[in-house]
Order: C-alpha cells, then structure tokens, then sequence
C-alpha cells in the first residue's frame, strides 16, 4: 500500500539514480552507454527506493546511514547487472558467443567492467548521498505521517 515514506523514499532515490547513471554515462567511452541509463537507473533505484527505504524507515541515528548506503549499493549492483546483460544480449545477438556458457562467461566480465568503471566518485557520491538523504527524509516523513 502507499504510504508517505514509500513515496517520498522512491522518487529522491529516483532523482539520486538519475544523477547517478548520468555521471555514469559521462565516464563511459562515447558510444558505448545507452540512451536509457539514467530513467533504467532512475527506475531501479525508486524501486529500491520503495522496497528497501519505504518499507521500513529509519527512526534516526546510524539507521538512517545503514538504510541509504544499503539503498545506494543495491541500485548501483542491479543497475550494473542490467547494463551487463542488455551488453551481452546485444552480444547474443550480433553471435559473439558459441553458445550459453560462452555467453555467461561473457556476462560475468561484463559485470566486472561494468562495476570497475562505477567505482568512480562522482556515481558513488551521488547514489549514496542520495540514498542517505531518501532515508533521513523517508524517516522524517514516517515520524510526521504514521
């Protein structure tokens, strides 16, 4: 059901994700990153928003931190996935790979320099800023509203 928290958690987490993949788009070699990186990264991290921030908001303190970075880390891992298997889907198709092992195998790397190249300090500044602002202010909204 939607509640304040929820919501409120979604969209700043939303907002921190778009940022987030922009800045990723940014680094990446030019050609290379997909037109929709940041709403699929603004998509994932309201989701993450509102199933990890909103279904339990923090009451203050170091909850607030553990819940954002939490949020921030599992937007940055699903969105890494996502970008890697739409790379080896796209590989799939253009028949780079012998078969289904060659393909995971492939993913797997993907994965790699999908996450090296997110560890960059503007894309973690800004998922994780973010998710700590969507918990601090999920956790307000939560005090006034519930």
């Amino acid at each position: 059901m939607p509640t304040a928290p929820k919501i409120i958690a979604a969209l700043l987490m939303a907002v921190a994700g778009w940022y987030a993949m922009n800045y990723l788009a940014d680094a990446l070699p030019d050609g290379t990153a997909p037109r929709f990186l940041p709403l699929a990264g603004a998509g994932i991290a309201a989701l993450i928003g509102w199933r990890v921030i909103g279904a339990r908001p923090p009451r203050g303190g170091l909850t607030v931190i553990n819940t954002g970075v939490i949020a921030g880390v599992l937007s940055l891992f699903w969105t890494g996935f996502g970008l890697a298997c739409y790379e080896m889907i796209l590989r799939s198709i253009n028949r780079r790979y012998r078969g289904l092992e060659d393909a995971m195998e492939g993913l797997f790397a993907l994965m790699f320099d999908t996450y090296s190249t997110m560890l960059r300090a503007d894309v973690l500044l800004a998922i994780l800023l973010g998710g700590i602002v969507a918990a601090g202010i999920s956790g307000a909204a939560s005090r006034r509203w519930t």
